[in-house]
């Protein structure tokens, strides 16, 4: 396996890198970033900078990183990058590189929140009430949450526990509102074809989370979060990794949140528990016949806590 890791200053490039690199499989990593500062460039075998994924030349350079490096496989990391590769998904494959990268469809409902109402609506996906606006909500609706159509984590997602809450003028532009839905949140890591024996969904109870991220979780072998992953995976039509974000409420229902059709940020939690995404990725584009049922069995109950590590350059 030679592959190329982008962002890999994020959570998950670094996650992806170090799992490749521990696989004897694997003859090269390439890790690229836009900032020569990016941890993960330094736990590969090698690195390179790219421009920003907005940039028109980053597909090119991407494509020529992988000719001087022999890559057979890119992994896109960030949100931004993923519609950007799967629109290029031919021309690599035409110089022999397998882009793991979920269809283009796929990508763009995900990554429009308001697009991913519509999806889970029309497939019977049970979500939190939506409105156009908060003055619409009654007051036994709250609390509301407000989040950007478009974002990452938890960015730009506020809270108003009561109307008066409201801000006096409501800022137009590019936003959702809806209910607050309590309960355990859960973040479940899927790869494959939702309609095949070599569909795989890891299930996380996300313990705590700071800054959208889980500081403390936990794999459970829940089937019906497997089967809700299942699910949404089918609406959105998701072949590749995704990370499905589902809240179970104190009465048991579960609940949509979102869908990230790329990986989630704690995707090491499910590789330390025996799924090895970047590799089922390689084995689904090259030898898909060896994907065997052991390949799809995780340890449940296995946890992570997580902490700061230093890289010193």
């Amino acid at each position: 396996m030679r592959v190329l890791v982008t962002a890999a200053g994020s959570g998950p490039g670094i996650a992806v890198v170090k799992a490749l690199r521990s696989s004897p499989e694997c003859g090269l990593v390439l890790a690229v970033d836009m900032s020569p500062r990016a941890a993960g460039l330094y736990l590969a075998h090698e690195r390179a900078l790219v421009p920003a994924a907005g940039v028109p030349e980053y597909p090119d350079r991407l494509l020529q990183l992988c000719r001087e490096h022999g890559i057979g496989m890119v992994i896109p990391i960030f949100d931004t990058e993923t519609p950007v590769l799967a629109r290029e998904r031919r021309r690599f494959a035409s110089a022999g590189v397998h882009v793991a990268v979920n269809p283009l469809e796929c990508v763009l409902q995900a990554n429009d929140k308001g697009e991913s109402f519509r999806v889970c609506d029309a497939a019977g996906i049970r979500q939190p009430r939506r409105f156009e606006h908060p003055r619409e909500a009654a007051p036994e609706d709250y609390p509301l949450v407000r989040k950007p159509v478009r974002g990452v984590g938890a960015k730009g997602l506020v809270r108003f526990e009561t109307p008066g809450d409201l801000p006096c003028r409501i800022a137009a532009g590019a936003l959702l509102w809806q209910q607050w839905v309590a309960g355990q949140e859960f973040s479940i890591d899927t790869f494959g074809d939702p309609d095949s024996d070599r569909f795989v969904a890891v299930p996380r109870l996300r313990r705590v989370v700071k800054a959208g991220q889980m500081v403390d979780g936990e794999t459970v072998a829940d089937s019906r979060l497997i089967e809700f992953a299942r699910t949404t995976c089918r609406a959105f039509g998701a072949r590749d990794v995704c990370c499905v974000q589902a809240i179970r409420d104190a009465q048991g229902e579960l609940w949509f949140v979102e869908v990230n059709p790329r990986y989630g940020t704690g995707v090491s939690l499910s590789i330390h528990a025996g799924i090895d995404f970047p590799r089922l990725q390689w084995l689904s584009a090259f030898a898909p016949e060896t994907i065997t049922p052991d390949r799809l069995r995780f340890r449940s109950g296995a946890g992570v806590l997580r902490y700061w590590e230093e890289i010193y350059t």
